[in-house]
């Protein structure tokens, strides 16, 4: 049975931000339009195969890759949670953009995660 997929505050303003970011660049829509459809395919397949996401140092929170964007992710009974949504050439960290694998097991992780959890809280936004 598929999973219910609720978004953080943290993750509904990164898509508003990348979402004009596309639209500033490009002076258009389109490509925001195409990010959009292609991410609720993704969650869509998320929602059915949870656990598809790669482990990280942060106990219950996965990292699944598409299309250029890191998605942090947390799995419970019924529902996933989309923590926050990275673009991989975006400096989320506020320093050296950092490579995949510090991403997965370094500090600027922690510091990132720690960052997240401490700004925001779950707001339920059903997807499907």
């Amino acid at each position: 049975m598929a999973k219910e997929i609720v978004f953080s505050y943290k993750a509904i303003d990164d898509i508003d931000r990348i979402i004009e970011f596309n639209n500033g660049r490009n002076k258009s829509t389109i490509y925001s339009e195409k990010f959009l459809k292609g991410l609720y395919q993704r969650l869509q397949l998320l929602s059915i195969h949870p656990f598809t996401g790669l482990a990280t140092n942060q106990p219950d929170v996965l990292l699944l890759t598409w299309d250029n964007y890191y998605i942090f992710y947390v799995i419970y009974s019924t529902s996933i949670e989309i923590i926050s949504i990275y673009h991989q050439k975006e400096n989320a960290f506020n320093g050296p953009l950092q490579t995949f694998h510090e991403l997965l097991h370094g500090s600027a992780w922690i510091f990132l995660f720690h960052k997240i959890l401490t700004d925001q809280k779950a707001v339920k936004a059903r997807l499907f």
